[in-house]
């Protein structure tokens, strides 16, 4: 997580900036091999605490006929 990183960079921060003074979040990821992004996975872990109590809704798509379902449980 961010927060046991001593000196995060000037990137990190600002992340964390957007997403702790954002109203909500809405993540669009795709679905790979039944699952969502990596990147989206980590980024979540990193900025838990920023993302906590905040509205939310997930969007996902996939080529196959269930269009990303399997992303979106995995979220």
């Amino acid at each position: 997580m961010h927060k046991d990183v001593s000196y995060p960079s000037k990137m990190i921060l600002s992340l964390r900036n957007q997403i702790k003074d954002a109203d909500g979040y809405l993540p669009i990821t795709s679905e790979y091999n039944r699952s969502t992004s990596t990147a989206m996975k980590n980024t979540l872990d990193y900025f838990l605490v920023e993302y906590y109590f905040k509205p939310s809704a997930i969007v996902s798509y996939s080529p196959g006929s269930f269009g990303g379902i399997k992303a979106t449980q995995q979220l």
